[in-house]
């Protein structure tokens, strides 16, 4: 087996739930959360963590989509949705009916991203 298999296509985001799970476009739509590290969850009931999470959002947002006019959105960018590929066993892809993969656009990994601005934790694995 090649030393780092994975799958690399090109996608854009149609929709962002929280900072550190998208939802990308190929020829069909996939929830992918984002391998490496954590976002605070939207839900949480520290005002603070809560706090953290929405800007999370907003710069997944940022990263993914070009400006729009009025401070609306625009269209999303295209990037590349990477899937790592580590045994011969597909269940190791998905979590939670999510793809586990890296989405980089504009040359960024969109993880590595939320990490260096100090808005998700590091993590290993899923």
């Amino acid at each position: 087996m090649h030393p780092n298999p994975k799958i690399a296509l090109k996608a854009k985001a149609v929709h962002i739930p929280d900072g550190d799970t998208i939802r990308v476009k190929v020829e069909f739509e996939v929830d992918v959360r984002l391998l490496g590290g954590d976002t605070p969850e939207l839900k949480s009931k520290d005002l603070n963590q809560k706090a953290i999470a929405l800007e999370a959002k907003r710069e997944m947002y940022r990263l993914c989509y070009a400006e729009g006019e009025n401070g609306e959105w625009g269209l999303p960018k295209e990037g590349i949705l990477e899937i790592p590929i580590t045994s011969d066993n597909i269940s190791h892809l998905f979590t939670m009916g999510r793809v586990l993969g890296n989405f980089w656009v504009d040359g960024v990994n969109c993880m590595d991203n939320q990490l260096d601005k100090g808005l998700a934790k590091p993590r290993k694995g899923t």
